[in-house]
Order: structure tokens, then sequence, then C-alpha cells
């Protein structure tokens, strides 16, 4: 029972993610800003798309309280995609290996010489403008998520109670 999220980023450096199914309330909204680009960097950053079948990937839909899991988790594999890519353009771009690279959100840098860096925005112009020879241009992922097993979000509350033999009575 899959679910899927896109993200696109564009060579301005803003990034757009889209996730099959729909952010119904908080519960699901909050999660899904946290996964998207603007958490990895990104100055201007849109989360959305949800539900909407002409923009949106394909999914199962949201019920069951499955969204987050399945949509969050795809997400996070298809940044992680991203990541990837401009992490190989970071390094043509810099003239280093991609051993040399350390990431924090944002930019790229080189180990031991953290002023020799690349943002994430210069990543994603040169992947439209420089990228390395025989590497497809643009910097875009999807990723279907399906988990291994049916998705359990649930809530649970626990109560602890004690009493006395003496006010029992």
């Amino acid at each position: 029972m899959f679910d899927s999220a896109e993200i696109r980023v564009h060579p301005t450096g803003k990034a757009i993610a889209r996730f099959a199914p729909r952010a119904r309330d908080r519960a699901t909204r909050r999660p899904t800003r946290r996964s998207s680009p603007k958490s990895w960097g990104f100055r201007r950053a849109r989360a959305g798309g949800g539900g909407d079948t002409d923009t949106a990937p394909y999914g199962l839909g949201t019920y069951a309280s499955r969204s987050t899991p399945t949509s969050g988790a795809a997400c996070a594999l298809a940044a992680r995609k991203i990541r990837d890519k401009a992490k190989k353009i970071a390094a043509h771009l810099l003239e280093v290996s991609e051993q040399d690279l350390d990431w924090e959100p944002g930019k790229f840098f080189v180990k031991g010489a953290p002023q020799m860096a690349k943002t994430i925005q210069e990543c994603a112009f040169a992947a439209y403008t420089n990228h390395p020879q025989g590497m497809e241009a643009g910097l875009e992922a999807t990723h279907y998520y399906d988990p291994p097993n049916l998705t359990f979000p649930f809530g649970s509350y626990i109560c602890v109670w004690t009493s006395t033999a003496a006010r029992a009575t």
C-alpha cells in the first residue's frame, strides 16, 4: 500500500514538493512541512499539491492514518536522491571527490576547508547549466514508498492509578 512524493528544484533554487495524499489536518500537515525542501536549506520552498490528481504523483489516498508514515517516507527518500545528485554537482563545481565533501543544511563544503562550499541553490542552478558530462540535466526526484508491512500509526493513552486498601472501603 504505497504512497509517493515528488520534489522538483528549479534553476532559481525554488523547490516544490508534491505529495499524493491530501493533508487534512495539523497532524498531517506538520510532518509534511518538516520533511519539505525548506528544512533542507532552500530559502523559498512550497510543499503542496497533495490530493490534486492533476499535479501530484499517484498514491492510494488519505485514509486510516497512513499519510504521514507513507508519504513522509517517500518525501525523505526522494530528498536523499536529490541530495545525492546535488553532491555530485557540488563535487564537479569544486573539483573535488564526492568523498571530500560534507553536508550541512543548505550547503556542501570541503572537509577541512569550510570556506570552499557550494550552496544548494548554486547546485540547483548548475544542475541545469553546468552539470557533469554524462549526467542528466535537472534536479528532481519522485519516490514511491511501499512499507514492508502495513503501517499502524496510532496514539495511546496510559493512565496510572493506584489504590490503597484503606481508601477502597
